[in-house]
């Protein structure tokens, strides 16, 4: 009676065994298959970059600056591919800051001598910036800072653009030299404009500039095949409805593989390069047009009669 006792006991413990391996091998193929969306026509993208996987499973891929500055602001014209076909992701917004050191030229206002400027230089235009920072290396001083660009309206007139303000203070008590602008909105151009008043004191010293963003990544899954590309720049598309969603929790729980993006393509011209094309033509153009309008008002001055001339009598 023992022995049998033993042997159903020997069953039982390797068909338990058995299913909990059956379990974590159909959890491990869960977690490392790659989702699969739907097939998509790609023709109406204009930017492209190659996504390299190292492992299977989930992918954590954190958007770099040149797909932030030629994407939609919402990031819906986000899309990644493989081959033909949709690869279903999640947009995780965090609060974390991505730091780019900009160049900066210190300048001063030949017609207000009062006034401090210094012109930064992003590495890219359409940035979303959130925040502009720098050491300040005068020990007392208060003054107004205002950040801003200067843009063209629809006539081509130029026009400033606030981006935001702060007051600085500085007194003998405050020990930090880093002071910081907060943006109200994202410039849309590469250059911004800081400037103060400096009244009857000398210009303050500022050094160490560094503009923020805030870090974007995207999740997914997927397998280290080398077929993965990130399309962006589509401005006429609405953002995707994705199921993995659904388990966004899951997915944000998993542990993540580390995702990287290569080289942008550029696979069609933008209406911005196409404008600029026309805006170097448009001399030409205005130029032949308005030799066009002088030979027909050569024309016209022959065809009317002259001052002091008498019309013919009629018979």
């Amino acid at each position: 009676m023992k022995p049998a006792r033993n042997l159903y006991l020997v069953i039982w413990l390797f068909v338990f065994g058995a299913a909990l391996f059956v379990r974590a091998e159909i959890q491990k193929a869960s977690s490392t298959a790659q989702e699969q969306g739907t097939p998509l026509d790609v023709s109406a993208w204009t930017y492209r970059k190659p996504v390299f996987v190292t492992r299977a499973g989930v992918q954590q891929l954190q958007l770099d600056p040149e797909v932030l500055a030629h994407a939609q602001p919402d990031f819906a014209d986000l899309r990644l591919m493989h081959e033909s076909n949709q690869v279903p992701y999640i947009l995780e917004h965090t609060t974390l800051e991505y730091r780019l050191i900009p160049q900066v030229t210190a300048t001063n206002d030949a017609h207000n001598p009062k006034l401090s400027r210094w012109i930064i230089k992003l590495p890219l235009p359409n940035l979303p910036v959130k925040r502009l920072s720098c050491d300040a290396n005068t020990l007392l001083f208060k003054r107004e800072m205002t950040a801003y660009e200067e843009l063209h309206d629809e006539r081509g007139e130029v026009y400033q653009h606030l981006l935001g303000r702060a007051l600085w203070t500085r007194t003998s008590t405050w020990s930090k030299k880093g002071v910081f602008v907060a943006f109200d909105s994202s410039p849309q151009s590469d250059t911004i404009i800081l400037e103060t008043e400096n009244g009857d004191n000398p210009p303050i010293e500022l050094e160490n500039f560094e503009s923020w963003y805030a870090v974007t990544r995207i999740l997914f899954k997927a397998i280290p095949d080398g077929k993965h590309f990130l399309y962006y720049g589509n401005p006429n598309v609405n953002s995707p409805q994705y199921d993995l969603g659904l388990i966004a929790n899951e997915v944000q729980a998993a542990s993540k593989a580390e995702a990287s993006l290569g080289v942008e393509k550029q696979l069609k011209k933008t209406w911005q390069s196409e404008l600029e094309k026309a805006g170097r033509g448009g001399v030409v153009f205005w130029a032949v047009l308005a030799l066009v309008v002088v030979a027909l008002l050569v024309v016209i001055g022959r065809l009317l009669p002259k001052s002091g001339s008498t019309p013919p009598k009629a018979d």
